[in-house]
């Protein structure tokens, strides 16, 4: 084999030496693109997660608007499954919030008195022996209280979707 490297030009090997070294060069510039792309895939990935957090937030808080109306047509039965139904995708958004945020963020707190004070008012609303008003008293203070959580953690959501 030793005749073949001897019958290539110079001229040939150094061309075929400066394309060795520029392929090379063309995978490490790859590589490096790669690893951009997949940071911005996840960045995206992360933006498009905390837009859905963002819009099921508001979902739950026109949900709490609905329960306020129903509360004030005083409706018992009604007044309850509203508020079993908003309790309950409070959960699944509270499972949500769990994997995606960080953990400092007081935010699951917030969540978990909206769903305790979701369960009081629905407790308050067919399973209570109270007199009306004090039954009426009792679920309007709970709601105040899961309105205001709520509205927290719509706060939490917003500042962070701004910040990133």
């Amino acid at each position: 084999m030793a005749w073949l490297n001897n019958a290539v030009p110079d001229f040939w090997q150094w061309i075929g030496l400066f394309a060795t070294f520029l392929g090379t060069a063309m995978a490490i510039w790859a590589a490096v693109s790669a690893k951009g792309a997949q940071r911005q895939a996840k960045e995206a990935k992360d933006a498009a997660i905390r837009t859905g957090q963002l819009f099921h937030v508001s979902d739950l808080v026109a949900d709490m608007q609905e329960l306020q109306s129903i509360i004030n047509e005083k409706n018992e039965v009604l007044v309850a499954a509203k508020a079993d139904m908003i309790r309950g995708r409070v959960g699944r958004f509270l499972e949500e919030w769990k994997t995606s945020q960080r953990p400092e963020s007081h935010g699951e707190y917030m969540l978990g008195l909206v769903r305790l004070q979701l369960e009081n008012i629905s407790k308050a609303a067919v399973g209570s022996r109270l007199k009306p008003e004090n039954r009426w008293a009792r679920i309007q203070i709970a709601f105040g209280e899961a309105n205001q959580a709520l509205q927290t953690v719509a706060g939490i959501q917003k500042v962070e979707a701004q910040e990133k």
